[in-house]
């Protein structure tokens, strides 16, 4: 086979410049530090033929775009990447590295690199230039700065450094001023300051000089204390005080005997004062007291009661149950255990007028009383201890022969809610009456309201005042009917109801008087024990006009 000459000249060619001629692609030239222009680079990749730095010299940190190498860090970096600002927790050394403030490491003081110790729980500081030495500006939060470290905010001296007497706990934000979070007890955080609790005028140190009213002042202390304390009692200097009143002053005064004693001279005595030295009974009342059918007390509790029935001799009477106490007002003091009188069915000490009278000759009666229910006989009930369910009656008014025409009940739901309400009920000889002339007599409850619809609600221990009123309406109609209204004012808020009774509950020949007291009505076999305790603010009163000519009679 003969080569032309063309291919003889190609063939030639092909073998001057060797199989691995410019015909094969050529290798890219090595990514360099250098080519990634970033400044404090260690190492560079290749990505795209484009030089990207990989990793920075020790003691910088690589940004996320790969294009800076600052100090590590570093909140702001000059274009060297040296530090001109760290991080919150770092300081500049003197080259533009950020030393951590909590911890020991190495930095460079001028142009020597050394060993600085840190502050522990700092969050801010400064690096000296010429020593090795960091300066704590804030601690980090819950440490407060003492001038030198970082103290708990729990140790004595951050208490201390609120400046603040009779602080507890300080809160501490890592600045050098802890501020008080709690007083010591009996102080109150006021304004910054520990005041004393429940005080009307502190001193520049927060100690009390006069209590509010209902507290007494602690002078050794500078602290108020609350009129149930037992220093309150024994400050009265008192044997056998059973209650303090406190005007805010260091001198509680004794207010109430404990059972058993009354206020006589001055000092608690088992000696009993009676109300007759303040009040005239005889011959408008007479003493209705807890005795059995033979006249005689339960257990001793009331010595002396057989002889005390009349007004004259309950005008000379005192005992436990029935006693004048230091404010010259009446107290009751009657056990739901204590004896019955015949044809009752609880235990008393009322009052029962004298006086007897019948309702279709009246035009019009009334009876007024100031009381303060104390205390109530209490229903087992663990799920509820402030519950009470039990009344007590405080007013009646008594059908002669016959049982209650009305009467009067507080009744107590519990010791923060009682309702005054009262029953007229039609007595015995008027029902059967009644009935055999086809008359159905339905007692009837009067339940007082207010002018806003709303019925009363009077905790234990607060004043009330009932006026039970008797108005004949005879001259309208020929029955005997008259109109019964109960009257409750609590709290400067009057409560009125009012129904009209007719023959059901007249019975001929029965006259009726007022009763006025405390009649224990809720009984030990229901599940209650305790008493009922009442406070008369004075004797109650009564007026009677009549409508035959009859002289009016008051009685105060």
């Amino acid at each position: 086979m003969k080569l032309t000459a063309a291919l003889l000249t190609c063939l030639v060619a092909v073998g001057a410049h060797g199989a691995n001629s410019a015909l094969r692609p050529q290798a890219a030239a090595p990514c360099t530090v250098a080519m990634t222009k970033v400044v404090n680079c260690k190492s560079a990749t290749c990505t795209s033929g484009k030089a990207v730095c990989s990793a920075c010299v020790t003691g910088f940190t690589l940004s996320a775009d790969k294009t800076v190498c600052g100090a590590t860090n570093c909140k702001t970096q000059a274009a060297n990447g040296m530090c001109t600002q760290c991080n919150n927790g770092y300081a500049n050394d003197s080259i533009g590295f950020c030393k951590g403030c909590g911890s020991t490491s190495s930095a460079t003081i001028g142009a020597t690199s050394m060993s600085v110790p840190g502050i522990a729980n700092c969050a801010q500081c400064t690096l000296s230039t010429t020593t090795p030495a960091l300066s704590c500006t804030a601690c980090n939060n819950g440490w407060w700065f003492n001038g030198k470290t970082c103290t708990g905010c729990t140790d004595a001296s951050a208490i201390a450094a609120t400046q603040v007497k009779n602080c507890k706990t300080a809160v501490c934000t890592g600045d050098a001023t802890p501020e008080c979070s709690r007083c010591m007890p009996n102080f109150s955080l006021v304004d910054g300051k520990c005041i004393a609790s429940n005080c009307q005028t502190p001193d520049e140190n927060g100690l009390c000089t006069m209590c509010n009213s209902g507290y007494f002042l602690d002078t050794a202390n500078g602290i108020c204390k609350g009129c149930g304390d037992a220093a309150a009692l024994a400050a009265t200097s008192i044997s056998n005080c059973g209650k303090a009143k406190c005007s805010g002053d260091d001198a509680p005064e004794c207010d109430q005997c404990v059972t058993g004693y009354s206020w006589v001279d001055g000092k608690c005595s088992n000696a009993y004062t009676s109300p007759g030295t303040v009040y005239t009974f005889n011959p408008h009342w007479r003493l209705q007291l807890p005795l059995n059918n033979k006249g005689q007390s339960c257990g001793g509790f009331c010595p002396g009661c057989a002889a005390s029935q009349s007004g004259g001799q309950a005008q000379t009477y005192g005992s436990p149950v029935w006693y004048l106490n230091k404010n010259k007002q009446i107290e009751t003091y009657v056990t739901n255990t204590g004896c019955t009188t015949g044809g009752s069915e609880s235990a008393r000490a009322e009052l029962r007028q004298n006086y007897e009278w019948y309702y279709p000759d009246v035009e019009m009666a009334k009876m007024t009383a100031t009381l303060t229910v104390k205390a109530m006989p209490q229903k087992a009930n663990p799920s509820c201890p402030t519950c009470l369910g039990t009344k007590v009656a405080v007013g009646q008014l008594k059908n002669i022969g016959s049982g209650e025409l009305m009467m009067v009940f507080f009744n107590a739901k519990n010791t923060t809610s009682a309702e005054v309400f009262a029953y007229v009920g039609a007595p015995d000889g008027a029902y059967e009456a009644a009935q055999e002339k086809g008359i159905n007599c339905a007692t009837k409850a009067l339940h007082p309201i207010s002018a806003a619809g709303k019925q009363t609600s009077i905790a234990l221990g607060e004043k009330f005042t009932y006026t039970v009123t008797v108005q004949s309406t005879k001259a309208q109609t020929s029955l005997n009917t008259a109109n019964i209204t109960l009257t409750v004012v609590h709290k400067g808020v009057t409560y009125t109801d009012t129904k009209t009774v007719d023959d059901c509950f007249y019975e001929a020949g029965n006259p009726v008087c007022f009763k006025a007291g405390n009649y224990c009505a809720t009984k030990a076999d229901d599940g209650s024990t305790g008493a009922c305790q009442i406070t008369y603010d004075s004797m109650p009163t009564t007026s009677i006009v009549f409508n035959n000519g009859i002289a009016p009679i008051t009685t105060n």
